[in-house]
Parts: structure tokens; C-alpha cells; sequence
């Protein structure tokens, strides 16, 4: 459908929704909160849930998350529809067949009903409090650069750690914080719970979690989540506490502008662009913005005020029983005012395309509809001027489970597997045992150990604390593994080096995509390469008609494989060997004492004549055994020119620095190819031209001979008539005239010119 909600009219989210780190979707309450509707997700929740926005919303909470349930916050998300209180789901880790992560909710109600749930993925924070509880310096480097403020704290509240989120969040230097008492630095300000209450749920629980307000060393306030772990000594007795602190006061910012926004979406009621009008429970019409006045022509709201969209016989009638039910429906309708005239009394008649959202309005207890709220848009343009689009079947896109990174801990005195986690195995198809009874020199790709010890050692010396490295791990199958490895190494208080601590990313597929652009990047440069070359060789035969064109193609060929010398020849009728272009590249270096462009077939010798002879690409690096006064040649590429298994002549080039390679020999060759129907076109039309030009030489012979035979002919005719003693005379049957010899004036006694010029006429 085209529909625009009221709320989505305004992009007053969108700067909200792109920048907030925390993921944020926005709900409708279904079946009297048995379930809801995702009606909003941000970028950030798209990030967590590894989801798109497109393919939830719209859909059911248990649908995309059938682990809501056990979670628990389907509970928090109806009572906070019920009750309109805020609520903070407690961080739990939530679990389906697609993904597991620990998330942390704050839950609360808008004016409208619709329910927002701000989410963050503490998956991080857990996996800190866990390493803590095992091992605190195993995972120091981790807490070190945990995205979370962790410091801790003896029973005199003295801070005895402190790492680098702690200074960002609160602007304090470790060196500032540590052995200071917390108060003294970032007071707390509890929200729910009294400073009493805090400490006793944590010493009888060993942990708390909370929202609380400190502040920033610049006196800014800071809204903060907080964990607190109580650390035990031997004996089982409180020495001191670990606690992890996450900057939530975006999330607040965001809560706060939720909610003006929703007054804002209020006051643009009745100069929103969508027709909007609004109905009580009966579904009477009780007010309409001047949009909706205008789609349906009329000027007050009075003249339509009391219409029953319920009883509107436009309505579909699973429409409105779904509209009873206290659903939001959202549908297209062919509209005809025709039908309403009477009730409706609109100043329009005939009918439109509508695209209608009606969404129920509750009471604040959420036990009634208070209103009716309908969105309309006319899109009857649109409808007119194409066919309506079937919707089409929502699709889910298949997500791949995300797991942890391999992880091995590494002993430094050798470079021993000690210990693997089950990724690594995975990755890398051996078992727990196969793996540790292994050095990580063998499972390493041999071209890469070296750069890997280096920088190991680099790190055990203190000259860096981490590195990063792109390497190959060999599998228990001999396959190669791409790996992004980041290894550090743990030490003990005393900065003693225990073991190392190695975490490789599974970049197996990044390196296959490199290696195949690389390749198709490679294919288009050599396409490109080759098109060029044909449109210049296509411009040379289509300009250049003698021999000369041999010449400039070889040019081109030449420059194209960068070689010195060259040859570019065909086959004449007579089955001899022609190369017009030796005339310009190597006929004057030739020293040869009997130097042709045109070479019978019982003279050929050499790699271009076996290359035509028996049709094949030779690629030769020498030596070649040439006669006295040839050009040298260090190496030569002769490809035929074939045509329907035709030889219709040859190219070759010779001298490239390097020599020849593959690319070079495909490279002639699919010129050979391309020129062969170009090059036979051309010979056929030689040789008729030439049997044309012979035709015309002798019919020219024999004109000449003929005209020569005529003049011999009449010469003598003239010699008889000379000296005949009678009278001869030449005319037509009317005695007309032209010629007149002997002794006709003496016979006669007319004189010829009297005759001949028609004075007198014979025949009278």
C-alpha cells in the first residue's frame, strides 16, 4: 500500500533512529496484550538482531522472537501496556535457533498506546563478569578494553583499578582515580532504591543491578546502568567488588524525545497532507482535519459530523469485523459516494481509489476504545494509470548463525596448543585432543610462521601489546583456512608472562571474493584491451584498401604485445606465402642477398612455416637456426590465420623483452580469429578484381586488333575504287549519294558534286 501514518508524515524520528546506539522498536498491543505488533526498528536493532527492518514490521513479537516468552519481557512489555508504568527488564540472555545474546530492556508507554522498548546487547558485559568470576588476569586485556566502565573497588570504597571506558565516560585519569574513594569522584544518585536498600540486596546476593545518576569530572550528569559483582577472598569473605557501568544516557535523551515527539504528532493534526478523521467507539464521525474536508468537498466538518463508518455499505465487511475486534487494518477500497449520498452528504459524487488505514485509540486502562482514528489517502491517479500491485509474499532472508571467534591459549616456552574452545575445532575439523597435543607451527601455513613468531615475540619483549594478522591455518584435511588472528598474551601481577591468547575470524570466504574480483577485474581489463585493438584493425580495413593495410594492422599488433619485429601475411591463389607488410618494418634491416615479400610454397622453412603447415600456434624461445643476413630472433609467436579449418595466411611477432606469455598467445589468436572472415572477404575480392582486370586487358587486344583489321579492310576498298575504269558509286535506295569515283563525268556528263550535293537527282 502507499498509506503514510500520522506518524510517519513527519520524519521526526529519523535522525533519532539513525543515530542512537541502542536498538529501539516500537510495538502495538494484540489481543488484549497477549502479543504485539512491531510497528518501528531502528538501525541499531536491525545491528543487534542481525534482522532487517523490512522483514519485521508488520509481524508478531513471538513470530520473530519465539524466545519472548521464556525471556520474559512479553510479561514486562503487557503490564507496562496495562499500567502505563515503566519498567526495566533485568539483563537475561535470550535464545532461539537463530541467535543468543544477553540483552537488557527499558520498557515504557507513549500517549498513544504503542509501546517502546530500548534495548542494549550486553552480551560483551556478561562475558566480562563471567571471565571475572573465572579468571580475573586470564581476561584483563579484555576488561582493559571492554566498551564498559569496570573499575574496582575495596570495602573502604577506595577505586584500586580503573580502565579506559572509565576515564572516556567519566573523565578521569587512572592515575587520578586510582586510591581515591568513589564518592569523591563520581557521586551516586539512586533512582529507585535508597543507598540502604543497594547495599543490603548486594551483600546478601553477591550482586546488583541498577539505574543510577553520577557525574562527569566537568559536573555533567551521567545516567548510568550498573553491575555490581562482590569479590570474595579464600576463606569466602567480602574483600572487595568488581562493578561495570554503561553510559545510558542517550537511551534517556531518547525517551524524552519520544515523548515530545508524540505532542508534536498532536499539534500537526489538522495540517497533515493525508486526510485524517476520527470516530468514537460506535463509530460516529466527531472531528476530520482540513485534508479529509477536501477529499471528500466540503468545507465544514458540521456537515458530515454523526457519519457511522461502521455503517458504511464502501466498508468490507471483514474489514470492519476486524475493526470490532480492536485491530489496526490497513486496506485499498474502491470508494463509491454514490452509495453515501444520504448519509454522508459529501459534495463529490462518482467513485475513487482510497488507500485507508483505521487504527482503535484506547483508554488509558487499555479496557476500551475510546476512538477510531482513519487515515486516508486517494490514490486514484495512481490506480487509473496502472494495474493494482498484487502484494507480494513476505520473505523471510535466511540468517546464518553468528558464533564466537576459534580461541587457543598458546604456550609461550615452545608454542604448544594448551587449551581450544569448540570453534576452533570446528573450524579447523580436529577434536579437542588432536588439536592440544599439537604447536601452533603445525597447523600454520609455512609462508606464514615466520611473520607470526615475530610478531609473538614482539609482544612477549613489550614492544606491542597486540597484533592483528591475516594468516593460513592448515585443516585437519590439508585445506587451507584464512584466519584474521589477533593475539596477546596474559601476564600476571607482576607483568610476568603466562601464556598466549590467540583469536582467529574464519576469512576464508573474504579471500575466495578478493581472489575472483581480482580475477573479473583482470577478464575486463583484457576484454577492453581486445576491443580497442578490433575497432582500430576494423577502422584500417575499412579505410585503407591496398597492401598498405597489412602494415597498419601489424603496427597495432605490434604495440599490442610489445614486440620489436612482426610479420602479417596471407595465401595467394597460387598457395605462395605474401607478407606486404615486410616492405615497411623489416625489409631494409634484412640483409639477405635475396630479399621477396612473396614466398613459394617449396621455399618455406621455419616456426611460421610448421605454424601454417600444420595450422597450429608456435611459441618459441630459440634458438633458431636463420640464414645469413636475417634478422635475429630471440623468441617468436606465430599464430594462422584459419577459416573453416582454412589457412588463409599468418601473423607473427617476435622479440618482446620477457618473452611470450599465455595472455599474449590468447591475445593473437583472437585476433587471428576475428580477422579471418575479414581477411578471406578481402583475398576473394582480390582475386576477382584481378581476373576482372585481366578480362578487360584482353577485350582491349582485341578491340585494337580488330579496329586495326577494319582500317587494313577499308584502305583497300578505297585503292580498287581508285583505280576501277568504269563508274562506282555508293548511295541508298533513294538514290542518295555519298560517294562517287572513276569516269563518271566523262560517261555521264554530270559532274559528281552536282550529284552528290542533291542539285540533280539521279532518278529523275
Amino acid at each position: 500500500m502507499a498509506e503514510k501514518s500520522i506518524f510517519g508524515s513527519e520524519n521526526l524520528f529519523k535522525e533519532l533512529f539513525d543515530n542512537i546506539s541502542s536498538g529501539v522498536a516500537i510495538y502495538e498491543a494484540l489481543n488484549d496484550g497477549e502479543d504485539f505488533i512491531f510497528k518501528e526498528f531502528n538501525n541499531a536493532g536491525e545491528k543487534i538482531n542481525n534482522l532487517k527492518r523490512d522483514d519485521i514490521v508488520g509481524k508478531k513479537l513471538t513470530e520473530i522472537f519465539p524466545g519472548v516468552k521464556e525471556l520474559g519481557l512479553l510479561g514486562v512489555l503487557k503490564r507496562v501496556w496495562k499500567t502505563g508504568n515503566a519498567e526495566t527488564h533485568p539483563t537475561s540472555m535470550y535464545k532461539d535457533e537463530r541467535i543468543t545474546l544477553w540483552v537488557q530492556n527499558y520498557v515504557f508507554k507513549l500517549p498513544s498506546g504503542n509501546i517502546v522498548a530500548i534495548f542494549d546487547d550486553v552480551t560483551e558485559e556478561k562475558e566480562i563478569e563471567k571471565a571475572l568470576k573465572t579468571s580475573l588476569e586470564e581476561y584483563r586485556i579484555l576488561v582493559e578494553n571492554a566498551q564498559s566502565a569496570i573499575f574496582y573497588l575495596g570495602l573502604d570504597y577506595k577505586i584500586s583499578s580503573w580502565n579506559k571506558t572509565a576515564e572516556e565516560i567519566y573523565g578521569w585519569k587512572k592515575s587520578e582515580a586510582i586510591g581515591k574513594i568513589i564518592d569523591e569522584i563520581i557521586p551516586v544518585e539512586f533512582i529507585y532504591e535508597t543507598r540502604e536498600e543497594v547495599e543490603k540486596v548486594f551483600f546478601e546476593k553477591g550482586v546488583w543491578k541498577g539505574e543510577v545518576v553520577q557525574y562527569h569530572k566537568n559536573g555533567t550528569p551521567i545516567n548510568i546502568l550498573s553491575s555490581s559483582i562482590i569479590i570474595k577472598d579464600d576463606d569466602g569473605n567480602p574483600k572487595g567488588r568488581v562493578t561495570i557501568n554503561h553510559d545510558i544516557t542517550e537511551r534517556h535523551i531518547a525517551q524524552e524525545k519520544f515523548f515530545d515527539s508524540e505532542l508534536r504528532f498532536k499539534s500537526i493534526f489538522m495540517d497533515s497532507p493525508i486526510a485524517i478523521s476520527l470516530y468514537d467507539p460506535t463509530g460516529k464521525l466527531i472531528d476530520a482535519n482540513k485534508a479529509c474536508l477536501d477529499l471528500i468537498n466540503i468545507s465544514d466538518v458540521d456537515q458530515v459530523r454523526g457519519f457511522d463508518i461502521l455503517d458504511d455499505p464502501n466498508m468490507p465487511r471483514d474489514i470492519k469485523t476486524r475493526i470490532l475486534k480492536g485491530e489496526t487494518v490497513k486496506f485499498e477500497v474502491l470508494y463509491d459516494f454514490d452509495k453515501v449520498e444520504e448519509s454522508l452528504r459529501a459534495g463529490r459524487a462518482g467513485v475513487l481509489y482510497f488507500d485507508a488505514m483505521i487504527s482503535p485509540i484506547y483508554s488509558e486502562d487499555r479496557e476500551s476504545v475510546k476512538y477510531y482514528l482513519n487515515q486516508v489517502n486517494n490514490i486514484n491517479e495512481r490506480r487509473l494509470g496502472e494495474k493494482r500491485l498484487e502484494e507480494s509474499e513476505e520473505r523471510f532472508r535466511k540468517i546464518f548463525e553468528e558464533g564466537p571467534l576459534g580461541m587457543a591459549i598458546i604456550n609461550l616456552d615452545d608454542y604448544s596448543i594448551s587449551k581450544v574452545n569448540t570453534m576452533l575445532c570446528t573450524m579447523l575439523e580436529y577434536t579437542e585432543n588432536e588439536l592440544t597435543a599439537l604447536k601452533i607451527q603445525d597447523i600454520t601455513h609455512l609462508d606464514d610462521n615466520d611473520k607470526d613468531m615475530e610478531l609473538m615475540g614482539q609482544i612477549v619483549r613489550g614492544d606491542i601489546s597486540f597484533f592483528t594478522l591475516e594468516k593460513r591455518y592448515f585443516k585437519k584435511n590439508n585445506e587451507i583456512l584464512w584466519g584474521n588472528l589477533t593475539s596477546s598474551i596474559i601476564r600476571d601481577k607482576d607483568g610476568n608472562v603466562l601464556y598466549g591468547l590467540g583469536m582467529i575470524e574464519d576469512i576464508s570466504e573474504r579471500k575466495i571474493a578478493e581472489q575472483k574480483l581480482k580475477e573479473s577485474e583482470q577478464n575486463l581489463k583484457k576484454s577492453q584491451k581486445e576491443l580497442l585493438i578490433r575497432n582500430q584493425i576494423s577502422k584500417i580495413f575499412l579505410t585503407i584498401l591496398d597492401d598498405e593495410m597489412y602494415a597498419e594492422v601489424l603496427d597495432i599488433i605490434l604495440k599490442a604485445l610489445k614486440s620489436k619485429y612482426g610479420v602479417f601475411g596471407y595465401l595467394d591463389e597460387d598457395g605462395s606465402s605474401v607478407c606486404p607488410s615486410m616492405t615497411r618494418n623489416i625489409y631494409d634491416k634484412c640483409q639477405m642477398e635475396e630479399k621477396t615479400i612473396i614466398f613459394p610454397r617449396e621455399t618455406w622453412s621455419g616456426i611460421w612455416a610448421t605454424s601454417i603447415i600444420e595450422k597450429k600456434t608456435i611459441n618459441s624461445n630459440g634458438p633458431f637456426n636463420l640464414p645469413k643476413g636475417h634478422i635475429q630472433l630471440i623468441n617468436a609467436l606465430c599464430v594462422p590465420i584459419m577459416l573453416q579449418n582454412e589457412c588463409l595466411g599468418h601473423m607473427l611477432v617476435g622479440n618482446k623483452e620477457g618473452g611470450y606469455n599465455n595472455e599474449d598467445i590468447e591475445l593473437l589468436e583472437s585476433i587471428a580469429d576475428w580477422t579471418a572472415p575479414i581477411l578471406h572477404a578481402k583475398l576473394k575480392r582480390k582475386i576477382a578484381e584481378e581476373k576482372l582486370r585481366k578480362l578487360n586487358e584482353e577485350l582491349e587486344l582485341r578491340v585494337e586488333r580488330r579496329t586495326k583489321e577494319l582500317e587494313e579492310s577499308q584502305r583497300d576498298y578505297r585503292n580498287f575504287l581508285q583505280n576501277f575504269e568504269g563508274i562506282a558509286f555508293h548511295g541508298d535506295l533513294d538514290f542518295n549519294f555519298n560517294f562517287i569515283q572513276g569516269s563518271f563525268e566523262q560517261i555521264t556528263g554530270y559532274k559528281p558534286d552536282e550529284i552528290l550535293s542533291g542539285a540533280i537527282k539521279w532518278n529523275q
